[in-house]
């Protein structure tokens, strides 16, 4: 047995050796993020909680494998299996910019002899995306390309000192960053924005601001106008609010919204949990597409002693509306405490 356990993790430890991040590492990489809105402080202290075992996993499996035999053997593991086969799937922001549903934005602004454009935005009300470029003029040498590393270390514009708003309120969420170098000294990249929550109306202000890139230290503001126009014709949202008892309290599909670039699930759970589990939310997964590429959310402490818990998962995009999906609340660190029903899709 002991040299069974040695070969298999040698052969574990071979397969590792050869892993390689693709450049679209951070693209299939989401922030798991829940904002914990304790209602019974007055100061408000916002708190973000990790998924953390999700989280790995994903950080893991999407640095992306050159080997088919750890492949295999990964996707012998029940949960890291499930979401092996899926983590590749593509969100389809690249397809909506090749047939034009991107809106065009323009414009640079240079600090500290730092070239920053922001030229592409591309919104659906599930995915907010923004095209960029830079340059850098300065004398300070950046790695080429900048420095890889643990965790934030691989992005670009998101490695600096950042901030972000809706209409003028911060923006709370995950966020993600995709570049590649294009020349000398010249990078191109696409963030992409996982907030919380939306602005309710169709257009409205995205104002990135960026004090700190690549360890230079300036100031590159933008106020970016947001609108889904080009693609509402083509959304198809619904608002089933299906209950499900479940899981130690109540479980609701409130909205389901199908874009170009993938299907947005918006939950709420009301439950008590466990003292051991009062850091942990559930995670939802589609059967017909596989499990979820993110979840972001709010949480609040009810009077009752249960926890209400509202997100936003996305999902990889259907080509046709089914007239049902059917979903899978799941407690990411007890994997038998699980529930699989369906939910009726009918126009709101």
């Amino acid at each position: 047995m002991l040299n069974k356990n040695f070969d298999l993790k040698k052969l574990f430890n071979d397969n590792l050796r050869q892993i390689k991040p693709p450049a679209s590492l951070h693209t299939d990489i989401r922030n798991r993020i829940i904002h914990d809105n304790n209602s019974n402080q007055t100061s408000r202290k916002r708190m973000y909680i990790p998924v953390i075992a999700t989280l790995f996993i994903l950080l893991f499996l999407g640095s992306g494998f050159v080997s088919p035999t750890l492949a295999n053997v990964l996707n012998k593991l029940p949960m890291v299996g499930h979401i092996y086969k899926n983590y590749q799937s593509d969100i389809g922001l690249q397809k909506a910019k090749e047939v034009g549903l991107t809106e065009e934005y323009q414009k640079t602004v240079i600090s500290e002899d730092v070239e920053v454009t922001l030229t592409k935005v591309y919104y659906d009300g599930v995915n907010l995306s923004i095209g960029y470029k830079v340059i850098n003029n300065s004398e300070i040498d950046w790695p080429d390309p900048p420095e890889m590393g643990a965790g934030a270390s691989h992005f670009f514009l998101l490695k600096g000192t950042h901030e972000f708003k809706f209409n003028g309120s911060k923006m709370y969420g995950g966020m993600s960053d995709t570049f590649k170098e294009v020349g000398p000294r010249e990078y191109e990249g696409l963030l992409q924005f996982h907030p919380n929550q939306f602005p309710k109306e169709n257009t409205f202000t995205l104002e990135c601001s960026f004090s700190e890139i690549q360890g230079i230290k300036g100031k590159w503001n933008f106020k970016v106008p947001v609108t889904n126009e080009k693609v509402k014709e083509i959304v198809h949202s619904f608002e089933p609010n299906t209950k499900v008892e479940a899981l130690g309290g109540e479980i609701i599909v409130k909205k389901v919204n199908f874009t170009p670039t993938a299907i947005g699930l918006e939950t709420e759970t009301i439950r008590k949990i466990k003292n051991e589990d009062k850091n942990q939310v559930l995670l939802f997964s589609i059967v017909e597409v596989g499990a979820d590429q993110g979840i972001t959310g709010d949480s609040e402490k009810l009077k009752n002693g249960k926890t209400r818990t509202v997100s936003r998962s996305t999902f990889p995009p259907l080509k046709e509306v089914p007239e049902f999906i059917t979903v899978k609340a799941y407690n990411p660190s007890n994997a038998s405490e699980s529930v699989i029903f369906k939910v009726q899709l009918k126009k709101k």
